[in-house]
């Protein structure tokens, strides 16, 4: 144990960073050397952590995902490509409340016909991050597509907003098979109204 001393650290976590290993992986690496490290001072068998005066890497953010308004608009058309009728709809209505409005995407799984007041422009997502209820403004984009959606969505058994082509609710599999990209909804949201407010 004596013989593990801070610069020894330092080399190590030097090594690790030469390595081309990512910084998730030498976070992990250095908390779980803390923590036994600390365990040890604890319980007393070192009387100090050669990691004490060592630093844990930074976390690493990616830059989000922006979209200019013809990419968006070319990726709604996208959607709809090679579709019949309903799909088609139904996909335009998709992404523009994906695009527009930010939801994630369990929260568009989860929105029944109830949930949209066209009267008002706006609907209603109850099952958000932390289960609480909020109402969020539907532009003229979203408004469009989704009242055009409502206008031909098939009857079913069930009050989902989002049908499958079988009528059945609309789920998680289904919606990756319209090969919409897991962050485009929520940045592309952030980065439209970022330009409005230009």
């Amino acid at each position: 144990m004596e013989s593990i001393t801070t610069p020894v650290i330092r080399q190590y976590l030097a090594y690790l960073n030469g390595s081309d290993y990512k910084s998730a992986y030498i976070r992990r690496k250095v908390n779980s050397l803390k923590s036994m490290w600390n365990y040890l001072v604890d319980a007393e068998y070192i009387d100090r952590s050669p990691l004490r005066r060592i630093p844990t890497p930074k976390k690493e953010y990616k830059v989000p995902i922006c979209l200019t308004t013809v990419e968006m608009e070319a990726l709604i058309s996208a959607s709809e490509q090679g579709r019949s009728i309903n799909q088609a709809f139904r996909n335009r209505a998709i992404m523009s409340v994906l695009i527009h409005t930010g939801v994630r995407r369990q929260e568009l799984l989860d929105l029944k016909l109830e949930d949209i007041d066209l009267e008002n422009s706006v609907m209603q997502v109850t099952k958000g991050k932390g289960n609480k209820m909020r109402l969020i403004p539907l532009n003229s984009s979203a408004y469009d597509a989704i009242k055009d959606w409502m206008e031909l969505r098939p009857e079913c058994r069930h009050n989902y907003l989002f049908v499958s082509r079988h009528g059945g609710r609309l789920d998680k599999s289904s919606l990756n098979r319209n090969e919409i990209p897991p962050t485009v909804e929520t940045f592309s949201f952030i980065c439209d109204h970022s330009n409005s407010a230009i």
